[in-house]
């Protein structure tokens, strides 16, 4: 779910999807796992922006343990996953999480609240993996102490696809950006996802 600050969708005069609902394209899935490999089949993936399960729905085809939250659509845990106490309350309950750990969140967070998304996901869970478009990595003020406090490990530049199942590309560029807090972080990986198509 990618948001701008009003109600049209970015670069166009259209009127934007109630709740900002534009699901995650498999090419763009595809690109996070052409490029960074999450080998474990045992690991829990939270998924706390889950919309109509665009994501979850090919992690959990790939053989992962997905967990899903959401504030609006059917979801396991419904949370606000801006807040710290619905992260701390969900990683403590044993039937989702036995261990009170989460091992990685993979999400696609509406725009504008994509900085408070992932600040919580990076301070609960080991790996995040964070789509969201590319302007999101410029230096702006409100994000210098962000970007100061969370550099990335990795991030995932990807082609241009469709969010509105139209066959037409988007006229913004999206990336993932992916936080590793068992990496020694010496300098940020940059990789080009070309379009195999």
């Amino acid at each position: 779910m990618l948001l701008t600050s009003d109600h049209t969708q970015a670069g166009s005069k259209m009127p934007r999807r109630q709740n900002d609902l534009y699901e995650t394209p498999k090419l763009l899935l595809d690109c996070l796992f052409d490029n960074f490999k999450l080998n474990v089949k045992y690991l829990t993936i939270f998924e706390p922006c889950n919309g109509k399960g665009a994501i979850s729905n090919e992690l959990t085809k790939l053989g992962y343990k997905v967990i899903t939250a959401d504030l609006y659509e059917t979801c396991d845990y419904p949370m606000d996953a801006r807040n710290s106490k619905a992260w701390s309350s969900i990683k403590a309950r044993n039937d989702l999480f036995p261990k009170h750990e989460i091992d990685a969140v993979i999400t696609n967070p509406p725009f504008t609240s994509a900085e408070e998304i992932a600040t919580q996901a990076i301070s609960h869970s080991t790996v995040v993996c964070l789509l969201t478009r590319l302007s999101f990595l410029e230096p702006t003020k409100s994000r210098d102490k962000f970007w100061q406090l969370h550099p990335p490990y990795k991030v995932i530049v990807n082609p241009r696809t469709s969010f509105t199942n139209d066959g037409k590309s988007d006229s913004m560029t999206t990336c993932w950006i992916i936080w590793y807090s068992g990496m020694p972080l010496y300098t940020t990986q940059l990789v080009i996802a070309w379009n195999k198509k």
